[in-house]
């Protein structure tokens, strides 16, 4: 019969599993390769390139997947006028929504070092991935979201020929 784990042992787990978060989360990624989680493993996250715009100049995308109800959510981030704080603009993907749903709606985006030093520049396509993001009153629109903290958890460039995003890009302002 197998032995049950120790209070030691299920101790050593945690740790092995907060070193390779921290790991991660120092070493440096493009931000097209970042991979995020929340602790809870049921939101993750990724950014996506796409194509820049004069209103979007970013050539990312940030694509939030929930787990409980399945589904994606898409922000496209944006620096905040003269308060110079990073946004996100959440959009919808191409085709999906009815006319009366907003087709935008902003939130402040926080990222961060390894270390929770704040960062306020807007994440670019190829930049080096923050360590942390966390997505400002996104649990008050959302309920599924507990929090809306997530941690650099991987580092995996994306598959060869995956398709950019078909998501709506709306005016800015």
């Amino acid at each position: 019969m197998p032995e049950a784990a120790g209070p030691h042992s299920v101790s050593a787990m945690i740790a092995v599993g907060l070193l390779a978060a921290l790991a991660a989360a120092s070493t440096p990624c493009p931000i097209e390769n970042a991979r995020y989680r929340m602790h809870d493993n049921a939101v993750t996250a990724r950014f996506r390139t796409v194509d820049r715009t004069s209103d979007w100049p970013a050539g990312v995308a940030l694509e939030v997947e929930v787990s409980r109800p399945e589904r994606s959510l898409w922000f496209l981030p944006w620096q905040g006028g003269t308060n110079q704080r990073t946004n996100v603009a959440q959009v919808r993907e191409s085709g999906s929504g009815s006319a009366d749903q907003p087709t935008r709606t902003d939130f402040e985006m926080f990222t961060t070092d390894a270390d929770l030093r704040l960062d306020s520049t807007v994440p670019h396509a190829g930049q080096m991935a923050p360590a942390h993001l966390f997505i400002l009153y996104l649990n008050e629109y959302d309920r599924s979201f507990p929090r809306a903290f997530l941690d650099l958890v991987a580092c995996t460039p994306p598959a060869v020929h995956e398709p950019r995003p078909a998501i709506e890009f709306p005016p800015a302002g």
